[in-house]
């Protein structure tokens, strides 16, 4: 990620410094050649870093605006996991599993044991505890999708946050 230290030039010092670039470039005798070569380099490279932020802004924006296809009854947990991951995005499984007891949430869950596949219960007053099936590749899996998810929508949002420092007066 950027930081605002890289982007210290003002509007003023780059035309400042590219008109004495230009001008140095008078005492070679292909001075003209030299300068227009700068130009179209300069330009080729502002316009390469426009296009490739305007794909890394919309591929930010669809981040940002996505669809969050949780499936039936399992909206309270996915939201508590994802407020835990906001706050410490390298939680444990372990430990988002022992919140989830003391917090007291339920789930089912698709398991093949055995070569079967059998579906459990998951909560207080359940067929097992949270920290019992911690070790479950179904539920690890559901963890490492909702900490990517969220890993993916705070690094969109810090970027948006970015371009908004780019451009302070509103223009884009």
């Amino acid at each position: 990620m950027a930081s605002p230290e890289h982007a210290r030039l003002t509007s003023a010092q780059a035309s400042e410094i590219s008109r004495r670039i230009l001008s140095s470039f008078t005492a070679s005798p292909d001075g003209g050649e030299l300068a227009d070569g700068f130009v179209a380099v300069t330009r080729y490279f502002a316009e390469l870093g426009f296009w490739r932020g305007y794909t890394n802004a919309k591929r930010h924006y669809a981040t940002m605006n996505a669809v969050k296809r949780t499936p039936d009854g399992r909206q309270e947990v996915h939201s508590a996991i994802e407020k835990m991951l906001e706050d410490d995005i390298n939680m444990p499984v372990e430990k988002i599993c022992e919140q989830l007891d003391n917090i007291g949430l339920s789930a089912s869950f698709d398991l093949r044991i055995r070569g079967k596949q059998k579906t459990i219960l998951v909560g207080p007053k359940r067929q097992f505890c949270w920290k019992n099936v911690r070790k479950e590749d179904s539920l690890k899996n559901l963890i490492s999708r909702l900490r990517t998810r969220v890993r993916r929508e705070r690094n969109a949002t810090a970027w948006m946050k970015l371009s908004g420092r780019a451009f302070p007066s509103g223009r884009s």
